[in-house]
């Protein structure tokens, strides 16, 4: 852990600059790992509210602190390149270029100045201007276990011509490359390296102009403006934002606030115990030591309490009248419209139809609208940011290669049924935004698809009205002709459905027809479905272009600016300071 055998002795490391000429290129000595400490045991979490949590474990004989770290975890949906991590250092507010900010202390928890986007960003002897870093900068920890610990680096670094920099990676073992400045002004470097691991970290450093014999650079600095972190993932990687990281030399630790899970509920949390041991020079010779730390524990899941509990407002609860087992159940942020845990037989069988909600592959074309009524969806609130949306399927049996395109769109409605034409027995399409569409080009093998989930997250998120959402979903299937007759069967009845299948027209086609092919009534049955939200209390609402600051400027959570946000979580930053909104 950097933290360990890097900031543990960095009072040491002080006394020794200070004792010789000052040079901001000064390197702190790294650990030896040996990964001989037993692993700590997670306990659940306790002290669960609807902003924090307490972290436990079991003790470990030999050691002497723990490292914790939070995460909000999420899995990948789709094959393709996925940002990890982003940072702009935008929220740096101090110092310039030409007169960087230089903090009284060694070492630097950016978080502790409110100075970036995500959290565990550490400075040795950091210089700032704003929007930007310089010196020894170490990065979070970075899960990068995937694609066998390949992963991409990009960064902007704004300097002078003829300087030097490098970024080094950091986990079970070490890569490094340097960085050559070509102009005066933003140079943007790319590097893939390939030691990723579970607590990757970077480190940044600025070397300047090594050449200068006339010191003409001394008190130059080659800034880092912007980093990113990609990976590619294939469906069903998991992946690990980090949310918080403390150390301790207890066997618990409470996270009271988590200011950079931005809304997230579902959180999860792992422990390393480390052990630290002096060697006989020590503290004369502050290079005499040896870290040992044990592997990281399994995750230990823990969904945050999820605002009001109705039948005692005082009290934190699940925001979900508990009597009432009608309606779907809200679990931290996913609210589960049916049987969606644990569907029975009887749940896939019955009411189904040769052409199902909300996909299905009998046609190279399908499509669906469904309306989810305020009922339905019980336990949402309006306000709620609504992100992913997600379906149940089963195999009966075949085996075919399934590739298709599937489309999304969901929208607010007062609609609670679909209504005829005056005086005939055609139900027309509710009017939505094709543009709107969210897009997850999925394959998989027919026959392996049993318990299915199909995941859309929104390209767009919805912030829910309190009324109905209508899902218009439809897809086009490619391959194998042989899924065209497999028997792939939807967990809903699809009576409160509206469906559509063809071999020649795509739904958009046929939509301006004004009527589908299969809807029975007056049976108000609905694919059961998992939607994911997160809830906006304890955040600023606004409107974008009503009373707005002539200065604002907004970013979105992994620290990019947005000209023109749409609905949803923002930072947003006026000449007041920057705050955490929610743009309706």
């Amino acid at each position: 852990m950097k933290h360990i055998y890097s900031f543990l002795l960095l009072s040491c490391a002080a006394v020794a600059v200070s004792a010789a000429p000052m040079s901001r290129h000064f390197q702190i000595k790294k650990g030896v790992k040996r990964q001989v400490v037993e692993t700590p045991v997670t306990l659940p979490a306790t002290d669960i509210t609807s902003e924090g949590f307490t972290a436990n474990w079991n003790k470990v004989a030999v050691a002497e602190t723990y490292s914790v770290l939070v995460y909000e975890p999420s899995v990948a949906t789709t094959a393709g390149d996925y940002t990890i991590l982003h940072e702009t250092f935008d929220l740096v507010s101090e110092g310039t270029t030409v007169e960087p900010y230089f903090p009284d202390d060694a070492t630097v928890e950016l978080s502790d100045y409110d100075w970036t986007f995500t959290p565990d960003w550490q400075g040795y002897w950091p210089v700032f201007a704003q929007g930007k870093v310089s010196g020894i900068i170490y990065s979070p920890y970075t899960d990068l276990v995937n694609d066998g610990g390949k992963f991409t680096v990009t960064i902007e670094v704004e300097g002078w011509s003829g300087a030097q920099v490098v970024l080094k990676s950091s986990g079970e073992t070490d890569e490094s490359v340097t960085f050559d400045l070509t102009h005066d002004g933003i140079n943007t470097f790319t590097h893939t390296f390939t030691n990723g691991c579970h607590d990757t970290f970077l480190t940044y450093t600025d070397n300047g102009i090594l050449n200068d014999p006339e010191g003409a650079y001394t008190d130059k600095y080659d800034f880092l403006d912007e980093i990113t972190i990609t990976q590619n993932l294939k469906p069903g990687d998991q992946i690990l934002r980090l949310v918080a990281t403390a150390e301790t030399g207890n066997t618990s630790k409470s996270f009271l606030t988590l200011p950079y899970r931005y809304g997230a509920t579902n959180l999860a949390y792992d422990v390393q115990a480390n052990k630290v041991t002096f060697g006989p020079d020590y503290p004369e010779d502050w290079y005499d030591y040896e870290v040992e730390y044990s592997p990281y524990s399994s995750l230990e899941y823990v969904t945050l309490l999820d605002g009001e509990n109705p039948k005692d407002p005082d009290q934190p609860g699940t925001g979900v009248d508990d009597d009432d087992d009608t309606f779907p159940v809200a679990d931290g942020n996913k609210l589960y419209v049916g049987n969606y845990l644990e569907p029975t037989t009887q749940d896939i069988e019955e009411g189904t139809w040769w052409i199902r909600a909300p996909y299905q592959w009998y046609t190279r074309y399908s499509a669906s609208q469904i309306i989810y009524t305020a009922e339905m969806l019980k336990g949402l609130k309006a306000g709620d940011l609504i992100t992913e949306i997600a379906f149940k399927y089963e195999d009966q049996g075949a085996f075919a290669h399934l590739s298709a395109d599937l489309r999304l769109v969901a929208q607010n409605s007062d609609a609670t049924q679909f209504d005829p034409k005056p005086d005939t027995n055609k139900y027309p399409w509710i009017e939505y935004n094709s543009a709107d569409a969210s897009l997850v080009e999925y394959e998989a093998f027919l026959y392996s698809m049993e318990t299915e989930e199909i995941v859309i997250p929104l390209a767009t998120p919805l912030v829910y009205d309190g009324k109905s959402i209508v899902l218009t979903c439809w897809s086009e299937s490619f391959g194998d002709e042989i899924q065209s007759v497999a028997s792939i069967v939807n967990y809903c009845d699809t009576r409160n459905t509206q469906v559509y299948g063809s071999d020649t027209q795509t739904f958009e086609t046929i939509y301006e027809t004004g009527y589908n092919q299969d809807y029975m009534t007056p049976e108000k049955f609905v694919p059961v479905a998992r939607f994911t939200f997160n809830r906006t209390s304890g955040i600023g609402s606004v409107t974008v272009g009503e009373n707005e600051a002539a200065d604002a400027v907004y970013y979105d959570l992994q620290g990019r600016r947005v000209a023109n946000p749409a609905a949803g979580f923002y930072i947003r930053r006026t000449a007041e300071g920057a705050e955490k909104v929610l743009v309706k």
